[in-house]
């Protein structure tokens, strides 16, 4: 839990550190039970601590730079920043809460020896994301409890830097280039119905 404390930063006025010291309590009882909430718990927390940081980094910018990007349209106002944090902390744990908490589980799933997992993550047959200490498997990627067939060309064509919000949303949301019976689709439902994986991979240029 020390790694958790210091991304916290708890200090200043007394009240505010027996909260956090409170908050500490509840999550190493959480923690313990491991699985899918503990994996929530210390992502949000992480989520929290990162925009805490941009929120500095914002307060920081000289005027003339924050009022360049005001007349383009950024808001920098509090309410705006909390609206769009939550929507982003409410996405992420709606990803988490659609996903394969861990190498273990993802492997029994598969029927699979965990080895076999690393071997495809190394690869790039599968696509997981990191919350706390857990690797996290998207199930869209998964159809029968198989990996969907063609995912490797397509996931070799994205940058494996980008968040994970950015890629559930492009591999879930239909595309106006991938269409079946003149109806688009998202790159999912492309793969999972046949179509061709490089077709997707062309548009996965994120």
């Amino acid at each position: 839990m020390r790694y958790v404390e210091a991304r916290l930063g708890i200090a200043g006025p007394e009240r505010t550190k027996r909260k956090g010291e409170q908050a500490l309590d509840r999550l190493r009882t959480v923690a313990g039970r491991g699985g899918t909430d503990a994996a929530l718990v210390v992502a949000l927390l992480e989520s929290a601590a990162d925009t805490a940081e941009s929120h500095r980094a914002i307060s920081a910018l000289p005027s003339a730079e924050r009022d360049l990007w005001t007349s383009v349209g950024a808001r920098f106002d509090k309410r705006t920043r909390l609206k769009n944090d939550q929507r982003l902390v409410d996405a992420f744990g709606a990803l988490l809460a659609r996903s394969v908490v861990g190498d273990t589980a993802m492997a029994e799933l598969l029927g699979v020896d965990r080895s076999r997992v690393s071997q495809r993550l190394a690869d790039r047959s599968l696509y997981a994301f990191t919350a706390g200490d857990e690797r996290c498997f998207p199930r869209w990627q998964l159809v029968d409890g198989k990996p969907l067939s063609g995912l490797k060309v397509v996931l070799r064509a994205t940058d494996p830097a980008l968040h994970p919000l950015t890629v559930n949303h492009w591999f879930t949301t239909p595309n106006v280039d991938l269409e079946i019976d003149d109806e688009p689709v998202s790159p999912v439902t492309w793969l999972a119905t046949g179509g061709d994986p490089q077709a997707a991979a062309d548009l996965a240029d994120l």
